[in-house]
């Protein structure tokens, strides 16, 4: 007498099932063993259950010293796997979602700089201005001087005003195309995610769905009921429709 040992999962349980059918087919499974009156002797094999599990054979004693796992604990060890990974997927969506209010406290910081800018330039305007004024009403000097005095002052100003008015267009533009940029960035972080988030989704429901079905797949034998047959259609209908 041998036992033959298999993995403890379901592709453990898929081969030992193969194995007990191919020795049917060539009638020497356990009803055949069980039957042999004449004792024809042989090579017989089958998969053990309970009733060889608690039997006071030899079979029985070795198959109580190995570590064997039922078809509830494999699905167990396998809901766990899949909790697991939602729990990761949580921690995952979480920390993107912080990214994300990240990137968006940039762009608030970017606007409140852009506005002080402009506040800025508006208050060197307004000093332009004023100054250009109290030149006005210089009248000390000789109507010559005066007139050399304005233009000077005339063309200084056109300087710096057209100086000014430069600099605030490229800070403007640098600061409207960081803002443009970010903007952007943030779009495509969000269609990431909602793309992620329903990939994801979609990924486990079909795992799990998997998962039910190969436990039931195996489950459905010639012995078992209509009704697990039943639930086997009805979740390879639903795999394909997740697909």
């Amino acid at each position: 007498m041998a036992i033959v040992e298999f993995t403890n999962d379901l592709s453990g349980f898929r081969d030992a099932m193969t194995f007990e059918s191919v020795y049917n087919s060539y009638g020497r499974g356990k009803r055949h063993y069980c039957g042999d009156q004449l004792g024809l002797g042989g090579m017989y094999g089958w998969v053990a259950r309970e009733g060889d599990y608690y039997s006071d054979s030899v079979l029985g004693k070795n198959l109580r010293n190995s570590d064997l796992k039922t078809i509830k604990d494999v699905q167990a060890e396998y809901v766990r796997k899949n909790e697991q990974l939602v729990t990761n997927l949580v921690h995952l969506v979480d920390e993107k979602n912080d990214n994300l209010e990240r990137v968006k406290l940039e762009l608030n910081e970017i606007s409140y700089s852009l506005k002080n800018l402009t506040e800025r330039f508006e208050f060197q305007k307004q000093e332009l201005k004023i100054r250009s004024e109290e030149l006005e009403k210089v009248k000390a000097q000789s109507e010559s001087d005066k007139e050399k005095e304005k233009r000077k002052n005339a063309m200084k100003n056109s300087k710096l005003e057209m100086a000014e008015l430069e600099y605030k267009k490229n800070v403007l533009r640098m600061a409207e195309e960081q803002k443009r940029v970010k903007e952007a960035h943030l779009r495509e972080r969000i269609e990431e995610e909602k793309k992620l988030d329903a990939k994801d989704k979609l990924e486990l429901e079909v795992e799990l769905l998997r998962g039910q079905l190969k436990a039931l797949t195996y489950m459905a034998d010639d012995d078992a009921d209509l009704e697990s047959k039943k639930k086997v259609e009805e979740l390879t209908k639903d795999l394909k429709e997740e697909i």
